[in-house]
């Protein structure tokens, strides 16, 4: 019985180490270099398994497996992510590669094939248990989303604009910074839902609204562009005053007014009108 205690114990430490690292990867969020560097951590603990070990069948074939998935997830990174049904298998698959292709007395434990298949069940629960965590998570972003953002544009909506200019007021009246809260609306936007039609008309909104974001994020990551009326658009420009901000807005209004918005194989232009009030 202590024998197949400390079995177990030990497993559930080289469990615990594999599944942190496994789990550290399937973050859509991260950057190629942050990616990088937590495959390069997977790889230097396969690699510590397999000490004297390297030209070994099971190390050449794990390793290749392990390289061409870990390929794989870095690009499908967007649908895996989020997605449970995909993180679990890939997980797991990636654990059953790690523990059937081990030698038989890896860092000084006694490997069968039963014990192995006892490690990927383990590992297997540990993902289970914790992917309903990470699921009810998921679904809470996605709500918490759908109630601050909007769906056409993927700026933060109306709601999301009343509970975020009262907190920059808050913090700009206490510390006594300035706050500057500039509105756009497009001209004339009726005319376009009726000559082009309402489908055209949503995506000049949208181009619209992309166009200002990225405008508007290359001064400031913390500036923010919400949609708050039909064709209409804010900006909160925190601890800006409005001489500060005049030349972002004077590139929106010139970016918009020079863009040609192509939709079905017709071009649309648009102009915009802006005012700007420093609170």
């Amino acid at each position: 019985m202590a024998g197949y205690a400390g079995s177990v114990n030990a497993i559930l430490y080289h469990n615990i180490g594999l599944f942190i690292l496994i789990l550290a990867l399937l973050d859509e969020d991260t950057s190629i270099w942050e990616y990088l560097i937590r495959c390069g951590l997977l790889i230097n603990m396969w690699c510590q398994y397999y000490v004297n070990n390297f030209v070994q069948w099971g190390f050449i074939v794990s390793m290749v497996v392990l390289l061409v998935t870990l390929v794989l997830v870095r690009h499908y990174r967007t649908k895996i992510g989020p997605n449970f049904r995909y993180r679990l298998p890939i997980a797991v698959f990636l654990a059953a590669d790690f523990w059937f292709t081990l030698p038989s007395r890896p860092a000084g434990m006694v490997v069968t094939p039963g014990i192995a298949a006892g490690a990927v069940l383990m590992f297997f629960l540990m993902k289970l248990s914790t992917g309903r965590q990470q699921r009810r998570f998921f679904q809470n972003l996605a709500t918490e989303h759908l109630a601050n953002y909007d769906e056409l544009t993927s700026t933060k909506n109306f709601t999301a604009y009343q509970k975020d200019i009262f907190n920059h007021f808050g913090v700009a009246r206490t510390g006594k910074q300035p706050l500057t809260v500039a509105t756009l609306d497009i001209d004339h936007f009726k005319l376009v839902n009726d000559q082009y039609g309402h489908l055209a008309g949503n995506q000049v909104l949208a181009k619209v609204a992309q166009a200002l974001k990225e405008i508007v994020h290359q001064y400031g990551a913390h500036y923010e562009v919400y949609r708050t009326g039909g064709e209409e658009f804010t900006v909160i420009f925190p601890n800006s005053t409005v001489k500060e901000t005049f030349q972002i807005m004077a590139h929106c209004w010139q970016a918009i007014r020079t863009h040609e918005f192509d939709y079905d194989k017709q071009t649309i232009k648009v102009t915009i009108s802006s005012g700007m009030t420093e609170l």
